[in-house]
C-alpha cells in the first residue's frame, strides 16, 4: 500500500489485502474447535475476536503520527502493521501445527477427506441460517455515528466485558445464548439512547447510549464459540468456518448502503438499520436457543 501512488495501484492492492484476509477468521475458528474443550471455547474465542485494538490502535497511531520522517502518516502505519502481522504470519507457519493430528507432540490420528454429505446437512441445518443472518446483521454497527465522541472507551468497555462474560461462561455451562441475547438487547439500548437523544442537548446521556454500544462484541464471541463447538466433523467445521466470513464480509458490503450523505450528521435511515440489526442478532440468539433446545430434548429421549 506505501508503495501505492496512484489510485488504480491503491485499489488493486486493497483487493489483494481483502482476499488474503478473508481467511483469517475462519482459519482461528478451526484452530478454537480443534485444539480446545467445548468449555475453553468462548474465552479463547473473546481472546483474539477482542476489541484491543480499538484501544492500542488509536495509541499506536497516534504514536506513529509523531514519526519525523519523508513519508506520510499512512504509510507508515501500514509499513509498521503490515511487518509485524507478516512477521506473526512466518511465526504461526512455523510454531502452530494444523491440528492436533499434525502435532508433534501428540499421538496422530487418521486424516478426514472432504464429505459433500455433511455439507448438505450443514445446510440444511436452521441454526446455521441463525448463525448465517446474526454474521450478516452484525457488522452493521461498524458503521454508526459517534458523534464526536471519542471511541476509545467504548472499545474498552467492550474489551472489558466481553472478556468478563465468557470468563465466566468457562466455569458456568449454558450461559452463551444467553449472554448472546443479553449483550444484544443491551446494545439496542444503547442504540435506541443514541438514536433518540440529541447530543447537544444531552452530551452525558448520549454518551452513556454510545457506551452501552460497548455490549456488542460480547455475542460476537458467543456466537464464534457456539459455531466452533457445536458443529462436528472437519469438513462441517471448516465449511460452516468459511461462511463465516461470506456472510460477515456480505454485511461489511451493505451495511454503508444505509449511511446516506444527504442524512449527515444523524443519519436516520442508517440509525435505523442499526437498531433493526442489533434487534435481529437478538432474535436469532432466541432462535437458536430454542433449537438447541429441543435437538437436546431429541438427543436424550432416543438416547434412553
Amino acid at each position: 500500500m506505501a508503495a501505492c501512488h496512484n489510485f488504480a495501484g491503491l485499489a488493486a492492492i486493497c483487493f489483494l489485502l481483502g482476499a488474503f484476509e478473508a481467511s483469517i477468521l475462519p482459519c482461528l475458528i478451526l484452530v478454537n474447535s480443534r485444539w480446545y474443550r467445548r468449555e475453553e471455547q468462548p474465552l479463547r474465542t473473546a481472546l483474539w475476536a477482542n476489541t484491543f485494538a480499538g484501544v492500542f490502535g488509536e495509541i499506536l497511531s497516534y504514536a506513529i503520527g509523531k514519526i519525523d520522517g519523508s513519508l506520510s502518516t499512512w504509510m507508515y502505519i501500514f509499513i509498521i502493521y503490515g511487518s509485524f502481522t507478516a512477521l506473526m504470519g512466518f511465526v504461526v507457519a512455523f510454531a502452530l501445527p494444523d491440528s492436533t493430528s499434525d502435532a508433534w507432540f501428540l499421538s496422530p490420528e487418521l486424516r478426514k477427506g472432504i464429505k459433500w454429505k455433511h455439507i448438505q446437512e450443514a445446510v440444511l441445518d436452521i441454526r446455521y441460517w441463525c448463525l448465517a443472518i446474526f454474521l450478516t446483521a452484525h457488522p452493521i454497527w461498524l458503521f454508526h455515528i459517534e458523534d464526536g465522541f471519542d471511541a476509545t472507551p467504548q472499545a474498552a468497555i467492550a474489551m472489558v466485558v466481553q472478556a468478563s462474560m465468557t470468563a465466566v461462561t468457562l466455569f458456568v455451562p449454558n450461559l452463551r445464548c444467553f449472554f448472546w441475547v443479553l449483550s444484544s438487547c443491551i446494545t439496542l439500548a444503547g442504540a435506541v439512547i443514541v438514536k433518540a437523544v440529541d447530543p447537544v442537548i444531552q452530551p452525558q446521556v448520549s454518551l452513556a447510549g454510545l457506551y452501552l454500544m460497548g455490549f456488542y462484541n460480547v455475542s460476537w464471541a458467543m456466537v464464534l464459540s457456539l459455531q466452533s463447538s457445536n458443529v462436528a466433523g472437519m469438513t462441517k467445521t471448516s465449511f460452516v468456518s468459511v461462511s463465516v466470513g461470506f456472510f460477515y464480509a456480505l454485511g461489511n458490503i451493505v451495511g454503508p448502503q444505509f449511511f446516506l450523505d444527504s442524512q449527515a450528521p444523524r443519519y436516520s435511515l442508517g440509525s435505523g438499520a442499526m437498531m433493526c440489526a442489533f434487534a435481529v442478532m437478538a432474535a436469532t440468539g432466541i432462535v437458536y436457543y430454542l433449537l438447541c433446545a429441543l435437538e437436546n430434548k431429541r438427543r436424550d429421549k432416543h438416547s434412553v
